[in-house]
């Protein structure tokens, strides 16, 4: 029995179905990480999470999600400074540590190297104290 096409059809229907749950696991790993953006979210913790190998997870991530998982981190945690940024006067370091960078620092660089511009000269865009000051 070289070929048996139902054995293959069950091999396929496995595939996919490993494919999807590949998929679903991906997305839930995704939600978690903008939730909890000040965790440890390494390759590591994640794979853990998604109960995989960490290079199993760093590989189907990447497939899924179109970029490495750190990548997907470090977008998250921008996405949820910048947010901060415009809503909120706390000063930068605090929210730094608030979306999950390791200081102020990292924040700066992250901004610049993303954005191009510094966290400051974004709150000063795109922030509330801004837009207070040009409608009064």
């Amino acid at each position: 029995q070289l070929f048996n096409p139902s054995r293959k059809r069950r091999t396929d229907q496995l595939a996919a179905f490993g494919t999807e749950m590949t998929r679903v696991v991906v997305q839930l790993v995704s939600a978690l990480v903008h939730v909890a953006v000040t965790c440890d979210l390494g390759v590591q913790a994640l794979a853990q999470i998604a109960n995989m190998s960490p290079r199993n997870f760093s590989r189907a991530f990447s497939r899924e999600a179109k970029v490495s998982p750190a990548e997907f981190v470090e977008l998250a945690r921008l996405d949820a400074a910048r947010r901060l940024l415009e809503h909120d006067r706390n000063p930068l370091k605090t929210i730094a540590l608030n979306c999950g960078f390791r200081d102020g620092q990292h924040m700066r660089d992250v901004f610049r190297r993303r954005l191009g511009v510094s966290p400051q000269q974004y709150r000063s865009s795109f922030g509330m104290v801004n837009a207070a000051r040009q409608n009064g």
